[in-house]
């Protein structure tokens, strides 16, 4: 397996993960800012808000910038003097 490969697809993958969930979330507050939410449906919407902003944004910009990333950092580090 050759490890540039897999770390561009590594990071590729990761990095459209992120962008893909911010944007998302930044979407779904800026479409709730501007439109009204039905009586109805205002529980269900604000717990899907709650949920993809409270959980997934912030699960994914953890894993990305926070300790997780050092420790990928490492063990790629390890990985590559393997390969050495």
């Amino acid at each position: 397996m050759n490890f540039a490969k897999y770390l561009i697809d590594k990071v590729t993958f990761t990095s459209f993960l992120v962008v893909t969930v911010v944007l998302g979330s930044f979407g779904l507050i800026f479409t709730l800012m501007f439109h009204e939410v039905p009586k109805d449906s205002q529980a269900v919407v604000y717990s899907l808000l709650g949920t993809v902003v409270g959980t997934g944004l912030g699960s994914i910009l953890q894993f990305k910038f926070g300790s997780s990333s050092g420790s990928e950092k490492k063990t790629d580090s390890l990985i590559a003097n393997m390969e050495k």
